[in-house]
C-alpha cells in the first residue's frame, strides 16, 4: 500500500521549514488500496473496506500504520449523532495525512517528510481545514463540529487547530453566507437547553413555513455581516473553550459513537 501512495505521490513537494509536503488535487481512497492486499480468510474476517472504516482502521493499527491526529463529533438533528478525523498513515520516514468519516472511510489527501516534523503536519492539517478540503477536492465539515479532540498536540498544536477552524468559518460564510449567524443561535441554543433531543423539538415547533424559508436566510446573511470581526472571535473563543479536548487534558466527556482501537 505505501509502495502505491509513494507512486500517488510524486508532485513537486513544498518545502516548510527543514521538511517537505506534498499536496494532491484529489484525495487517495486506501480502501481499495488495502483490499487489494488481504487474503480471502482477511476478506471474511474484515468484509468490504469500502463501508466499513472501523476496519480500515483496524488494520492500519494492528500494522502500526495509523496515529490518530484530530477526531470530530457532531450532533446531529434528533438521535443520530455524526464522526469523523484526520490521521497520519505509514510507517516510514515519509507519511501520509488523510481524513475519514462514516461514509467515505479513509483518504488520504498530502505527503509529509519527515512525518514527525510538527509545522509539516501543521501545514498539511491547516491547508485541509481552512478550506474544507477544498484545495484537495474533498470535504470532511457540514458546519463546525460539536467536540474536537486532539489526539497527537506533540505535531498538531492547539494553537493550529484553533485559527484552522477559525479560517474555516471565516472560508464557510464566504461561501455560505449566513453561516455565522446561525453557529451563534446554536452555540447558545446548547447553553440554553442542554439537552440536544429538547433542542431538536424546539426547532421542530418554531420552524417557519416553506414560503417563508428565503426570508429566514436573508436575516441570517443579514444576521452574519453585522457581526464584526472582534464579534466573531470573541464567539469563537467561547465555543473552543468548551468545545476542544487536548488527549489527557480537561475538557467535554467524549461521547463518540465508537471507541477508537485499543493502542
Amino acid at each position: 500500500v505505501e509502495r502505491e501512495l509513494s507512486r500517488a505521490f510524486r508532485a513537486r513537494p513544498e518545502r516548510v521549514g527543514e521538511a517537505l509536503v506534498v499536496h494532491r488535487r484529489r484525495p487517495v481512497a486506501l480502501a481499495p488500496l488495502m483490499e487489494s492486499t488481504l487474503t480471502e480468510d482477511e476478506r471474511d474476517e474484515y468484509g468490504d473496506l469500502a463501508v466499513s472504516p472501523g476496519s480500515v482502521s483496524e488494520l492500519l493499527t494492528e500494522a502500526g500504520a495509523e496515529e490518530e491526529l484530530l477526531r470530530f463529533y457532531w450532533e446531529s438533528f434528533g438521535p443520530p449523532s455524526w464522526e469523523a478525523g484526520m490521521v497520519l498513515v505509514g510507517t516510514g520516514r515519509r507519511r501520509y495525512v488523510g481524513v475519514w468519516d462514516e461514509v467515505d472511510s479513509h483518504r488520504v489527501f498530502a505527503a509529509v517528510e519527515p512525518w514527525d516534523d510538527p509545522r509539516a503536519v501543521s501545514s498539511a492539517v491547516s491547508a485541509y481545514l481552512a478550506v474544507n478540503g477544498r484545495r484537495h477536492g474533498d470535504g470532511l465539515f457540514g458546519s463546525l463540529p460539536t467536540e474536537v479532540s486532539n489526539d497527537c498536540p506533540e505535531l498538531l498544536p492547539t494553537p493550529v487547530v484553533k485559527q484552522a477552524l477559525f479560517d474555516y468559518m471565516q472560508w464557510a460564510e464566504s461561501v455560505d453566507p449566513g453561516t455565522w449567524a446561525l453557529f451563534a443561535s446554536e452555540h447558545y441554543g446548547r447553553m440554553v437547553e442542554p439537552d440536544h433531543l429538547t433542542r431538536s423539538l424546539d426547532v421542530l415547533r418554531t420552524m417557519p413555513p416553506l414560503d417563508r424559508i428565503d426570508e429566514e436566510l436573508e436575516a441570517l446573511e443579514r444576521e452574519s455581516e453585522g457581526l464584526s470581526l472582534e464579534a466573531r472571535q470573541r464567539l469563537f473563543d467561547e465555543w473552543f473553550e468548551t468545545a476542544y479536548t487536548v488527549r489527557g487534558g480537561v475538557g467535554p466527556s467524549r461521547r463518540w459513537a465508537f471507541e477508537p482501537p485499543k493502542r
